[in-house]
């Protein structure tokens, strides 16, 4: 039969794969659902428990009116991929699933495609989280998914002052126990020649 847009998953049983399920249905932002596209992250695994990401995003344009001897020309500029959300699902050992949850994206655009958020197993409790520009986004449950803590933003440096702005490009990976390490690259806008963007390499605790 006819199958609806979306993320499917399909649990292999009994020597075969079970029927499709759709866990992650195509939205429509301005009437225009054929124009949001999914992203899929990797599989996150727990001791007892997995997880994936699937994204959303839609193109967004402007339009630029140019003249040439006096005629008028439009032009559709794209702008880049703004977040609608992300939509998270946890199965079990057995492939069934758990929990499903709608994280939000506030006014997020990108010009690149690729997943963001993330979602760690912690010895008690489960954290998700992903990072933009200098800032730091988590949000954190128990392992029967009660919220403990909830969706909080952490700019986790100085962006620097208005006559030379600071950009970061971050990346944060679990280590070990609750400890997380940070990378990523400094640099200034607009830098003269001869300046180049510095790496850093930080420890984290998540507590």
């Amino acid at each position: 039969g006819n199958m609806a847009d979306g993320i499917y998953a399909s649990l292999y049983e009994s020597h075969k794969f079970q029927e499709p399920i759709l866990y992650a249905l195509n939205q429509s932002v301005g009437g225009k659902q054929d124009d949001v596209l999914y992203l899929v992250s990797n599989i996150f695994t727990g001791d007892s428990l997995f997880a994936f990401v699937a994204e959303s995003f839609y193109p967004e344009y402007r339009y630029s009116t140019t003249y040439h001897y006096g005629v008028p020309s439009t032009d559709m500029i794209f702008m880049g991929y703004r977040f609608i959300d992300a939509q998270m699902h946890v199965f079990d050992t057995k492939g069934y699933s758990v929990w499903d949850y709608t994280f939000p994206f506030d006014n997020m655009m990108v010009t690149n495609l690729t997943t963001h958020l993330r979602t760690t197993f912690l010895s008690d409790y489960i954290v998700h989280y992903f990072t933009m520009g200098s800032s730091l986004t988590t949000m954190m449950t128990d392992r029967n998914f009660n919220l403990e803590d909830p969706i909080r933003t952490l700019n986790l440096f100085n962006t620097g002052n208005s006559e030379e702005p600071t950009n970061y490009t971050l990346s944060l990976s679990k280590w070990y126990d609750n400890y997380f390490i940070l990378s990523g690259f400094r640099f200034k806008q607009g830098s003269t020649k001869g300046k180049r963007p510095v790496f850093f390499l930080h420890k984290m605790k998540y507590q």
